[in-house]
């Protein structure tokens, strides 16, 4: 049994400090709020596992943040779908797991699609433009 205190101050500096973000508050939702996304919000949230010994082990990151924005033929054709809803994390959570040293939310079931059109579309493209340059290499 773990015996720690709340450091919900000590996680709003830390979540100050890794972030840069001056004004931040226990119930701050730290993408919608905050303007954590993607990467930065990845590090943040590795670095506080391993700063607060935090298990992540039931950690599914795509309830809580899209994927990393990025420009892509596919995602312009077909927008990557959301398929589950998004629960927001603010340092009241991250106080409650530190407390309790493991990453503790009770995600919905759900299955998540393994084929994308938008991906689909890139690969596609992908395997053209090889197809074109090997065509060119081989016909010279």
């Amino acid at each position: 049994m773990r015996i720690i205190q709340s450091r919900i101050e000590e996680i709003l500096e830390f979540v100050k400090s890794k972030t840069g973000i001056k004004e931040i508050d226990e119930n701050t939702d730290l993408s919608d709020n905050a303007g954590i996304f993607g990467d930065d919000f990845d590090d943040l949230i590795r670095s506080y596992a391993e700063r607060f010994n935090v298990d992540m082990s039931k950690y599914l990151w795509y309830f809580h943040q899209d994927e990393e924005s990025s420009w892509s033929i596919g995602k312009m054709i077909f927008p990557p779908p959301r398929q589950v809803e998004r629960i927001k994390i603010t340092p009241a959570a991250l106080d409650k797991f530190q407390f309790s040293g493991r990453w503790d939310i009770k995600y919905p079931i759900h299955q998540i699609s393994k084929t994308r059109c938008d991906v689909l579309v890139d690969w596609g493209i992908l395997l053209l433009i090889i197809s074109v340059i090997f065509w060119f290499t081989l016909d010279n």
